[in-house]
């Protein structure tokens, strides 16, 4: 088996299509697509893609990653009801061009699936209840207490 050409890249080595993968995946190159064609996405921030990814486990469809970007694409079947955008989340008009990685390409600084595709579909109400359900942020760390005086002599 050859070394793979970059090591933060994980590679297959057999060629073909991957069992179950969806015909729009390209296998050679990253392609652009436009949503609404095979499905409808959902445009997220990264840290708030992160925790609706742990919210929703493993009942979750194809999610493509950007992290140059600090974006994530949720794919999900397309559907009719209205979507209503937050604040860092929003659904793409039909035509706007996202870029979708060759199916064996899961990690790296580009493009790149965090969850590949052929393993179910992402169930839009399902998906904005765990953006809405987001974990507080942590408090932030206050300033040091100020240094105590010390007796004069």
């Amino acid at each position: 088996m050859k070394r793979p050409a970059w090591s933060d890249v994980e590679q297959f080595p057999a060629p073909g299509r991957m069992v179950g993968t969806p015909v729009w995946v390209p296998q050679v190159w990253t392609i652009r697509l436009p949503a609404g064609l095979h499905w409808e996405a959902i445009r997220v921030h990264q840290s708030d893609a992160v925790q609706a990814l742990q919210l929703l486990d493993g009942g979750i469809g194809p999610v493509i990653a950007n992290p140059y970007a600090q974006i994530c694409f949720f794919l999900l079947d397309q559907f009719d009801e209205p979507w209503e955008a937050t604040r860092t989340a929003r659904l793409l008009r039909h035509g706007t061009v996202v870029a979708v990685p060759q199916w064996h390409v899961r990690s790296g600084r580009d493009v790149h699936w965090a969850v590949p595709p052929g393993r179910g579909a992402t169930d839009p109400c399902d998906l904005r209840e765990a953006l809405a359900g987001r974990r507080p942020q942590p408090p932030r760390a206050l300033a040091s207490p100020p240094a105590k005086r010390r007796p004069q002599p």
